[in-house]
Formats: structure tokens, C-alpha cells, sequence
């Protein structure tokens, strides 16, 4: 028995031995450095739809992936246990130039993006110093801006407002920072600076949006209802950011460099009050 047990010991420390040998031959492994996004913005012409989605605050099962859970119609128990998500999809994503082309393209591309940031750049950079914080970059900004009106509407009254009613005083989006006008882009919020509480603000005339945004209501309305029915509509104007460039790089000419295009998305929510 003892002969088995000092054996086993032998075999255990010889085990450990090598371990050992193998740990300090072993290169360590550097960390994959990642790209840096300063001045990136996703390219307004792959916008493809808008998603316009009531998410719960409580549930007791798993949302599992996003494209089933998104788009399922929820039955909520009350306003207080849900908000909404507004998404610009982009999968349109075009590209003009081929696999072989990108050293030539990319870097354009990416110059011409900065080209349109910089504003936000130095802001960014500024407020960064001044607070001690690395550098952030708020990259779900699209190269697309808001063109007049957005409104969102009820099938129902809410607050008191008539069916059809623009509701958008009555809620209230989360983001980054506010950045607002074409051709001469200024910040009107930055990035630690108190944000706006409206919707309103977010979606003024000219506001360069995002892909993402958490919607919340202000206030939980006093109506109850079976169901309800939002709907969102946003107009654009878009940037063709890789069309630009291509173009201006092939010495072609634009008809414009900005299109025009209107999204709407509905949401149903059912209601099984306590």
C-alpha cells in the first residue's frame, strides 16, 4: 500500500514539474489591441428600417435573441413595467468598391468621416481632458440628420390628447450627446453635460441621430386600455458617405449629396391590468 501511495506521489510531482516548465515557456499573450472608432460615424445610406419596439422592465422569462423578443407584441402588466427601443436597422450596407480596393478606399473614407466629426472630435477630446476620462467616442451616430417633423402618435387618447396627437413632449430619450446642423454641425449637449429630458429635443430639425435610443414616458397616463397602438415616423435627410466618396475619388459628379427618406414604424402593446 505504501509502495502504490509513494507511486502515486512521484507521479503527482513529476505532473507539476512540467506544468511548471510549460507555464514558463509559454509566451504571454498580448491583448488584441482594438480599432479605434475617434471620428467613425455608421453611413446613413444602410439604414434600411426603422424598428420601433415595447420592451419590458420585468420579466420573468428569458428574452432570448433580440430579433424574436423586438418585434413579439407584449402584453404588459402596466405602464410602469415597460418602455420603448427605437432602432435605425442598417442593413442596407453598401459598399462601392471591391475587396482589392479597400487600402485605397478605407482611408478616404475614414478621412472624410473625420472631415465631418470634427467638431465633435474636439469637444469630445476637450471635455475628456478636463474631466481626467479616456477618450469617448459616441459611435452609433449615423451620417443622417432629422428633416422637419417627427411625430409620434396613439390610436387612443393619452394625457388627455386626442387620438393622432403628436405625443412627442411626452417622452423622453437617453444618448450621448446632441449634436445638431448639416452644414455648420454644433454640440448643444455634451457628453457630461445634463441632456435634454424631451423627445423633442433629441429629434429637433437637423439633429444628427443615432442608431439606438431607450424611449421613455415622462408620465404614466391616467387612460387604460385593452391595447394600444404607437406610431413613430421620422424623415431624414441622408449622407451617403461611401457613395461620396467613391464618387469625388472617381472624379464623378452628384446629383446630391444627401436623399431624402421617410421612416414609420408601429407598436402594439396589450395590457392585463393588476
Amino acid at each position: 500500500m505504501k509502495k502504490l501511495y509513494y507511486s502515486l506521489l512521484s507521479i503527482m510531482l513529476c505532473l507539476s514539474v512540467l506544468s511548471c516548465s510549460k507555464d514558463s515557456d509559454e509566451t504571454p499573450v498580448s491583448p488584441v489591441p482594438q480599432p479605434d472608432l475617434t471620428g467613425t460615424i455608421q453611413d446613413g445610406e444602410s439604414i434600411s428600417n426603422l424598428g420601433f419596439y415595447c420592451l419590458e422592465v420585468e420579466t420573468d422569462t428569458p428574452r432570448g435573441v433580440w430579433f424574436e423578443y423586438y418585434p413579439k407584441e407584449k402584453t404588459i402588466r402596466d405602464y410602469g413595467n415597460m418602455y420603448f427601443y427605437i432602432w435605425l436597422h442598417g442593413e442596407n450596407s453598401v459598399s462601392y468598391w471591391k475587396a482589392e480596393e479597400y487600402a485605397t478606399y478605407d482611408p478616404l473614407l475614414k478621412a472624410y468621416m473625420r472631415e465631418r466629426t470634427s467638431f465633435l472630435i474636439d469637444a469630445c477630446e476637450e471635455e475628456c481632458t478636463a474631466k481626467g476620462e479616456p477618450l469617448y467616442w459616441p459611435d452609433e451616430l449615423c451620417s443622417a440628420y432629422v428633416d422637419g417633423g417627427v411625430t409620434l402618435t396613439c390610436d387612443k387618447t393619452l394625457w388627455g390628447e386626442a387620438p393622432g396627437t403628436n405625443l412627442l413632449s411626452h417622452f423622453t430619450v437617453s444618448q450621448v450627446c446632441l449634436a445638431v446642423g448639416i452644414d455648420e454641425p454644433k454640440l448643444l449637449s455634451g457628453l457630461f453635460d445634463k441632456k435634454p429630458e424631451s423627445m423633442e429635443a433629441w429629434f429637433q430639425d437637423e439633429a444628427w441621430v443615432y442608431s439606438k435610443y431607450p424611449c421613455y414616458m415622462k408620465s404614466e397616463p391616467s387612460e387604460k386600455y385593452d391595447e394600444i397602438t404607437l406610431t413613430l415616423t421620422v424623415p431624414l435627410t441622408i449622407e451617403p458617405l461611401r457613395k461620396y466618396v467613391y464618387y469625388k475619388y472617381q472624379g464623378k459628379e452628384l446629383a446630391s449629396r444627401f436623399t431624402k427618406q421617410t421612416f414609420t414604424s408601429t407598436c402594439k402593446v396589450r395590457f392585463e391590468w393588476e
